[in-house]
């Protein structure tokens, strides 16, 4: 049974109280063990565990503690989850802001799968419907710095120090370059005081977006899950699906699914990772332009080394260089794409 349907099914089981006492431990137990050999899933799990008090005293302290270990390994679960808490006050001291701040990351960076995008996105929504516009303003002035110093804090910190000011290369949140055209140019706010004295930024220079098609293929004689996921990242962002959601069809002895998303010029790396719920990574690198060009397909290629479960966050933080491994399976799918003007 792959790990993460026995966490899944451990959490459901304890929340809903169809486990006895001494199962429960034991389960809690076996999440822990994994936790500590550094499986993210487990971590986060038993963040939760703590966080609700499933089949242990409720341990905000606890919680936050593996939510933190959690998101250094960039799980966006853990990520959202400790929003939660700075939204509610759970163990550490209200901060709307803060939460506001760890839920845009979230979505902006394309932590996690699907299901954690739409609580982030939800979470997200609320935040800016009950926070006062004057205190997003606030909030979107802070640099990441300054909030990375909150957080290991656990919310005491709230100095603002030379050290978290914007700077050339610490900018505002509201500068970093994840914003939409469109929601760059509405940002005509004065940030407050000490956050309006940013250094300046570089001209806006509006972004060429362009369609990236792909098609990922594997022999016939493959069990395909349909819950394998498909990401392409890049330094800035990542964009996924799941196989169930490509367009499927057989070419000779293989079965070829398709696909597309956005790329953008400007950016500095691009890859594929593909991923399937037992915990296994393979990434393909991109070699598409920073400016893509219009072309055709490029060759079939294997993939170029294997991940981990945070595989696209380690991609896009240009993290884990030393432990990437070239041991790819014979039986690996293949990938080739080409780019598309986006009419």
């Amino acid at each position: 049974m792959q790990i993460r349907a026995i966490l899944g099914f451990a959490v459901l089981a304890l929340a809903i109280g169809v486990v006895p006492a001494r199962a429960a431990l034991s389960r809690i137990q076996e999440i822990e063990k994994l936790a500590n050999e550094d499986d993210v899933q487990a971590m986060t799990t038993l963040g939760l565990i703590y966080h609700q008090g499933n089949g242990v005293k409720q341990d905000y302290g606890r919680a936050i503690d593996w939510y933190m270990k959690a998101i250094e390994k960039g799980d966006g679960d853990a990520f959202n989850n400790l929003g939660v808490m700075y939204r509610d006050g759970l163990g550490v001291q209200k901060n709307q802001k803060v939460a506001y701040l760890i839920f845009l990351a979230v979505h902006m960076q394309g932590m996690g799968d699907e299901d954690t995008q739409f609580r982030a996105g939800q979470n997200l929504e609320r935040m800016v419907q009950d926070l006062p516009k004057e205190e997003l303003h606030e909030a979107l002035s802070y640099t990441w710095a300054y909030v990375v110093q909150i957080l290991k804090s656990r919310g005491k910190d709230m100095k603002i120090g030379a050290d978290v000011l914007p700077a050339q290369d610490r900018p505002r949140i509201r500068d970093n370059g994840w914003w939409l055209d469109s929601e760059q140019a509405a940002m005509t706010f004065k940030s407050p005081p000490p956050w309006d004295k940013a250094p300046p930024v570089a001209p806006y220079v509006p972004l060429k977006s362009f369609q990236l098609l792909y098609e990922v293929r594997g022999p016939k004689s493959q069990k395909f899950d349909p819950l394998t996921k498909f990401d392409v990242v890049t330094d800035r962002s990542a964009s996924g699906t799941r196989l169930q959601f490509a367009k499927r069809s057989e070419e000779g002895g293989y079965v070829v699914f398709a696909k597309s998303t956005l790329v953008f010029s400007g950016e500095k790396r691009r890859a594929l990772v593909i991923g399937t719920e037992s915990g296994s990574t393979v990434i393909f690198l991109l070699k598409v332009p920073s400016d893509p060009k219009i072309g055709d397909w490029s060759e079939w290629q294997k993939p170029d080394y294997l991940g981990d479960e945070d595989a696209v966050w380690a991609f896009m933080h240009d993290q884990k260089k030393a432990v990437r491994s070239k041991a790819i399976p014979a039986d690996c799918f293949e990938i080739r794409y080409r780019v598309e003007a986006n009419d």
